[in-house]
This record gives C-alpha cells, sequence and structure tokens, in this order.
C-alpha cells in the first residue's frame, strides 16, 4: 500500500468509540489545524479521492504539499490511538512500566524505578506475556545492583527459566504457524506430516510449558488431525484449547478477540463432526462472561447460529435450520455485524428460504445484499445474490423485467471481471425461457449439465435447484461455510 492508502485504511478502520475520542482530541484546537481538515476529508469519502481533497485544501493559505500533511495525520492518528487503547492493553502496558523504570534509573532514581519494574513483573506474570519475561527480569537484575545483599543466583536461574520456556513457545508457535501454511497448499497438505508428528516438542504436553506454548501444542495436534482427515481426534484437540481457556478468565478479559478466534474454532470443529449439542451452553456461558464485550459476543453467536443453519442446508431436516434463522434475524436487527459476515449470513438465510420455498423471504434477503454499495467486501456473494434473485424472479413468475434485470447484471458483474460458468448458466437460462417458456424444462437441464463438476460458489445451489425441478435430489454442500 502507498501512504494514501495507509491513512484511507486506517481511517476506515476505526471504530465509533475511536471517532469519538478523536473528536474530543481535535475538537478544543483553534483554529482547526490544516491536518485536522484532511481527517474530516478523509473520514467523508467511501472512495479514496485525492484531487478532490486537494481541491478542498487549496482553498487555504497555508496548504502546500499533500504528502507531508498526510504523514502528519498518520503519527498522530497512531499516537492517538495508542493513548486510546492502553488501558484495555496489558502487552502495552507492561511496556509502559518497563520504560518508566528505565527513565526512572536514568534520573538515579532506584526507588520509584524499583516500583515501575515490579509492575511490569506483575503484569507480565498475570497475563502470561512470555515474550517480555526476559526484558522484565534482566532489568530487575540491574536493580538489585542497589541493594546491599543481592540474590544473585536466584535471578539468573529465573532468567534461564525464562529465556527457556520463550524457547518452547517461539518452536510450537512456529510450528502451528508452518502448518497452517502447509494446509494452504492443498496437493502438499499431507505430505511431511510424519516430521511434524515426530517432532521432539509434541510428543507430550508437559506442565512447565507456558499458557501461550500450551495452546500452540493443542492446536498444531488438531492441525494434523484435520489434515489428515481425522476430524473426531481434531476436535479433542480444539476442546482442550477451548478448556486451557476457560480456566484463564483473567486472560479472556484481557485478550477478548484471541479467545473469540479460540472459540469459533472450536465451534466450526463442532460443525465439522455434526456435533451441536455443546452450542447452547457454551453461548450461554460467554453471554454470561461481564468482560468480554458486547461485540464479541454477538459476533460468536452469530457464528454458532450461523454454523446451525448451514448443518439444516446441507444435512436436513431443514426444519432444524428454523430456530437458527430466526436467532440471525433477530442479531442482525439487534446488532452492528461486520460487513463480511453480513453478507455471509444473509445469502445463506437467502439459501434457506429458497429450499423451503419462501421465494418473497428469499428475495428480500437477496436485496439486502444487492443494495449495498460497490465498494462492500465480498464482491463474489454479491454477484452471487443477482444470479441467484433472477431464478428467484422466474419461480415468482415475475418475468417481464427479467432480460432487462438480466443485462444489469451482467453489466455489473463485467465492470469487475469476465463471466464465469454460473454467470453463463444463469445467462443461458434466463434467456432460453425468454425465447420459449415452454422449454424450460429443457434449459433447467441444459443448466444442471453446464454446471456438473463446477466447484465455485452458487454452482451447488443452482444445481441443487435444477435437481428439484427434475426431480432428482439435491447437488451436495450448500451455503456458505466462511464467516
Amino acid at each position: 500500500m502507498n501512504p494514501s492508502e495507509n491513512l484511507f485504511e486506517l481511517i476506515r478502520s476505526l471504530t465509533t468509540s475511536e471517532r469519538r475520542y478523536l473528536r474530543l482530541q481535535f475538537d478544543g484546537l483553534t483554529p482547526t489545524p490544516l491536518y485536522i481538515r484532511l481527517y474530516e476529508l478523509v473520514l467523508e469519502q467511501t472512495q479514496y479521492d485525492e484531487s478532490k481533497i486537494k481541491a478542498a485544501l487549496a482553498q487555504y493559505p497555508e496548504f502546500s504539499k499533500l504528502t507531508p500533511l498526510k504523514n502528519y495525520l498518520f503519527h498522530q492518528l497512531m499516537r492517538h490511538l495508542r493513548h486510546f487503547n492502553t488501558p484495555r492493553d496489558v502487552r502495552r502496558q507492561c511496556l509502559n512500566a518497563l520504560d518508566g523504570a528505565d527513565l526512572l534509573l536514568q534520573r538515579h532514581l532506584p526507588g520509584p524505578a524499583r516500583l515501575e519494574s515490579q509492575r511490569a513483573l506483575r503484569l507480565a506474570r498475570t497475563y502470561h506475556l512470555t515474550d517480555l519475561f526476559p526484558a522484565v527480569l534482566q532489568q530487575t537484575r540491574q536493580l538489585a545492583k542497589a541493594t546491599d545483599q543481592p540474590d544473585w543466583e536466584a535471578s539468573e536461574e529465573a532468567e534461564r527459566l525464562a529465556l527457556e520456556q520463550l524457547d518452547h513457545e517461539t518452536s510450537l508457535r512456529g510450528l502451528y504457524d508452518r502448518l497452517l501454511s502447509l494446509s494452504r497448499r492443498r496437493k502438499e497438505a499431507t505430505q511431511g506430516l510424519e516430521a511434524f508428528e515426530q517432532h521432539p516438542l509434541l510428543q507430550q504436553i508437559t506442565p512447565q510449558l507456558t499458557f501461550t506454548a500450551r495452546l500452540a501444542w493443542h492446536l498444531s495436534w488438531a492441525q494434523i488431525h484435520r489434515m489428515k482427515g481425522d476430524r473426531w481426534r481434531s476436535h479433542v484437540h480444539y476442546v482442550e484449547a477451548l478448556t486451557e481457556w476457560e480456566r484463564q478468565p483473567t486472560l479472556i478479559k484481557a485478550f477478548p478477540d484471541r479467545f473469540a478466534r479460540a472459540v469459533t474454532a472450536y465451534l466450526y470443529s463442532c460443525h465439522g463432526i455434526g456435533d451441536f449439542s455443546e452450542f447452547a451452553p457454551l453461548l450461554k456461558r460467554i453471554q454470561e462472561r461481564s468482560g468480554l464485550p458486547r461485540p464479541v459476543r454477538s459476533q460468536l453467536a452469530l457464528t454458532a447460529h450461523q454454523l446451525q443453519l448451514l448443518h439444516a442446508l446441507n444435512d436436513g431436516p431443514l426444519s432444524a435450520g428454523e430456530p437458527a434463522a430466526t436467532a440471525l434475524t433477530e442479531l442482525l436487527a439487534t446488532t452492528k455485524v461486520n460487513p463480511a459476515s453480513l453478507i455471509a449470513v444473509r445469502v445463506n438465510l437467502a439459501l434457506y428460504h429458497f429450499m423451503l420455498g419462501q421465494l418473497k423471504r428469499t428475495h428480500l434477503e437477496l436485496k439486502q445484499v444487492m443494495d449495498l454499495p460497490r465498494s462492500a467486501p465480498r464482491a463474489d456473494l454479491r454477484e452471487l445474490a443477482r444470479a441467484l434473485d433472477l431464478i428467484v424472479q422466474h419461480e415468482r413468475e415475475e418475468r417481464d423485467l427479467l432480460p432487462y434485470q438480466l443485462r444489469s447484471m451482467l453489466r455489473y458483474i463485467l465492470r469487475r471481471r469476465d463471466l464465469n460458468a454460473v454467470d453463463r448458466a444463469v445467462r443461458d437460462f434466463i434467456q432460453a425461457v425468454d425465447r420459449d417458456p415452454a422449454a424450460e424444462m429443457g434449459a433447467v437441464q441444459v443448466l444442471r449439465r453446464d454446471l456438473e463438476g463446477v466447484d465455485l460458489v452458487g454452482a451447488r445451489e443452482l444445481r441443487w435447484w435444477a435437481g428439484q425441478k427434475m426431480g432428482q435430489g439435491d447437488a451436495g454442500q450448500m451455503g456458505v461455510d466462511k464467516v
């Protein structure tokens, strides 16, 4: 990314509370500095347009060059964001305590420096900040020089143990990262697994391992078994990883996003083995955790209900998905959901209603997706929504406008990419029935034949629909399985 894109993406990523905080910081400055005017101009844009920004800033005599102004604004935003997030960022608190102790030592104030160093040590121990332990203990040793009888042996042993734990943790995290990288290369995914299985660090889990190291140990084995196709043994390790988290309520409060990733991995594992019995108790425990931010709780509930809906779509009975569909509809009405998740959920709800024959509700869900701006994520699903809606309108016998809607869909897609097999199949079907409505079944057979073996988003759903029209059952897995 260039500096302009960095600044634009940073401002787009600001949460409502961060924007409110920045407004409070900026409002007291008079006259309004030029960098704040730049911030307000970028904030208003949905797509970065530098020419409009330059034109707006040109009216101010102090404006000369935009690049230095962008750099200054970027650094000011980062400074304010660091300050805003420090009360919730225990890692930054620990680093600030370390810096504070160093500053006091430089001023020959060992008493206050010792207090800051003790605070850093307490934070590192409480929140398992293994990578900061060596620096904290080294500073403690520096402060011990000021005492009459420093315990050098104990200090050196503590540092040695901290370095050993950090080495094990780093190695296990490295193993897990390499396994993740290997899993993304599908053709090579099962090659080289034996070397991982025989790695000395993965042979047994020991009490000496840190919290993060134990998580990496379980997640590494979960990944190995998943890549070998053994979902049940993989699930055992996802359960253990979640159990490790639930034993540490302090860490859940301090690192809600990391905890949410562990819960999400567990939920997907349950979905993989078709066991949803723990969903309700787990969601209840999550909702009762007062220290967990509401957006995190809502996102986890959204994921759980989404997976239950996918299970009903794929394995049936469809009636089993009704509670999940109702819960998802309520969540979307009351909760702010990130755009990518919102689109995936609405498409899956549309597919669920489509399979039930609820065509009006299907159209309403798809329309919510189609009405999103081009800048929204998941262009693949937004394009799929347009294709599916043509089939829905055909089934609803609202066919007068179909040729025009087809041209609109094709224009929309061709602005981003060439037509794929799904687009062409829908186009050919709509054009065929428009020419000769009596040839509908023949057009359905052609659509299903053209999509046979196609592995694109929407292909399975359209094959299912064609199969239902032809009385030949379903066509495999349905729905969008990545939220």
